[in-house]
């Protein structure tokens, strides 16, 4: 039998009912959901040690040195891309990357850990092992994020990275072994760029926040920004960890970023100061003058106005729409069976989306129709059942797919989104005749309707 199908579930030790039973079986007895976000989130760390033995050994199907083989042995992988082989030369304070390229083997891979002493690091194993797929999965649906992971190998003894910060949240499951953590203060807090490794005298000037051993079945969460190293403790054998992040550029300044554009649009049309023209020949300045800079003050404040006193501002989706594009496809889910199936909706069906947390719904205005109907509104419904698990959090960013329906279709849609998993009467979307069973038709062809007879 596969080591990457899905774990039994009398083995299973999280609870993966739902995205929040997920998240609060991972962080344990420790703190609610609640307490974890007003007290810990982008604050500080959390150690969480394994108080059930379920759990250390369900950590540790989620990946060893077997299902490593197996991924090797039955996948096309590439170094670098897939995996890559490093350690930290602790004499000359530095990380030593593998010079090795082409098609990965079990041989070399087997070489690289046993006889040179390298940290192995496979790169998102959720593509393959379905167990992964399934958390990893529930977990975007709580954060809203993308999730990615990573899995590290380590020799007994042995320091694979040097000191560094990541620009993302961090989660660390221990599976195997065990290994030191020592974590320090940031240099930048919350940065949203990951550092370059640290050397030795930066560090010193650092405070130690905490070492901690970790064991199978330990979690360990910290914030982007905290800077962090490891080592496997000695004489205990290898070490194998996985590291499950989230929440790249997914901060205010990254929002603001894609939010001004809209907001700028609507306000211009109805705020006359951002209407005055330019300063004549401003750009010929070697430096702004100080009424140029006061007047974008003004402009800046009077677009922050807009936003409080409008009611209408339609929020840009922009990161959104990039979020659902490249996130996990539902677990379990093929291609072949999100086509519609059963009988196609009526004006006397009970209807559910198949897929609710895999739907988004929007609006905005029609940008693809003629310059005459610049205006007119339309409704948007974007969706995730269809994306690749192969390519997912791989840097091959996908556009996101979607129907557009007639802006009379928001009511219904959203009273669908709201329902979540209970079937809904079709009278009770109040749906415009002319196009309202065209939309829920389209919506079951696509795979994103489920329909029953109204009994």
């Amino acid at each position: 039998k596969s080591l990457l199908k899905t774990i039994p579930m009398d083995e299973v030790a999280l609870d993966l009912s739902s995205p929040d039973s997920l998240f609060q079986s991972l962080i344990q007895h420790s703190c609610s959901i609640e307490r974890f976000y007003e007290y810990y989130w982008e604050q500080r760390h959390l150690y969480i040690p394994c108080l059930k033995g379920t759990r250390s050994s369900y950590f540790n199907k989620l990946f060893n040195h077997e299902i490593l083989k197996e991924v090797v042995l039955s996948k096309k992988l590439k170094y670098d891309k897939d995996i890559c082989a490093c350690r930290f030369d602790d004499e000359k304070k530095c990380r030593v990357n593998a010079e090795v390229h082409g098609p990965v083997t079990a041989e070399k891979v087997h070489s690289l850990f046993h006889d040179d002493k390298m940290t192995l690091q496979f790169h998102q194993p959720q593509r393959f092992h379905d167990e992964l797929w399934k958390i990893q999965e529930k977990l975007e649906s709580f954060f809203g994020s993308q999730v990615g992971s990573n899995v590290y190998m380590t020799p007994d003894g042995s320091q694979g990275l040097a000191p560094h910060h990541d620009n993302v949240e961090v989660f660390i499951l221990q599976l195997e072994g065990e290994k030191e953590w020592k974590l320090y203060s940031p240099v930048v807090n919350l940065p949203r760029n990951s550092s370059s490794d640290f050397d030795d005298s930066t560090v010193k000037g650092l405070t130690l926040l905490d070492t901690i051993i970790m064991k199978p079945g330990d979690v360990l969460y910290f914030p982007r920004g905290t800077v962090h190293q490891d080592k496997s403790t000695s004489g205990t054998g290898h070490s194998t960890h996985l590291t499950i992040s989230t929440y790249e550029t997914q901060c205010w300044g990254d929002y603001i970023l894609d939010f001004i554009p809209y907001l700028t649009d609507a306000a211009a049309d109805k705020v006359v100061s951002l209407r005055r023209g330019l300063p004549r020949k401003y750009y010929n300045q070697v430096e702004l003058p100080t009424t140029v800079i006061q007047n974008l003050k003004k402009a800046l404040i009077s677009l922050a106005e807009s936003l409080t006193e409008s009611t209408d501002v339609e929020m840009s989706d922009s990161i959104v729409c990039n979020f659902f594009a490249n996130r996990l496809p539902p677990f379990g889910s093929v291609q072949e069976q999100l086509a519609c199936s059963g009988k196609n909706p009526t004006l006397s069906s009970m209807v559910r989306l198949s897929y609710p947390d895999h739907v988004l719904i929007s609006r905005g205005k029609d940008e693809e129709g003629d310059k005459e109907d610049s205006e007119k509104m339309e409704v948007y419904v974007y969706y995730s059942t269809r994306n690749r698990r192969i390519t997912h959090m791989m840097e091959e960013e996908e556009k996101p797919k979607g129907l557009r329906f007639a802006a009379e279709c928001w009511g219904g849609l959203t009273t669908l989104k709201k329902s979540e998993s209970d079937f809904v009467k079709v009278s009770d979307l109040n749906l415009p005749m002319h196009v309202g069973l065209d939309m829920l038709v389209a919506l079951w062809a696509e795979g994103l309707l489920e329909c029953k007879n109204d009994n």
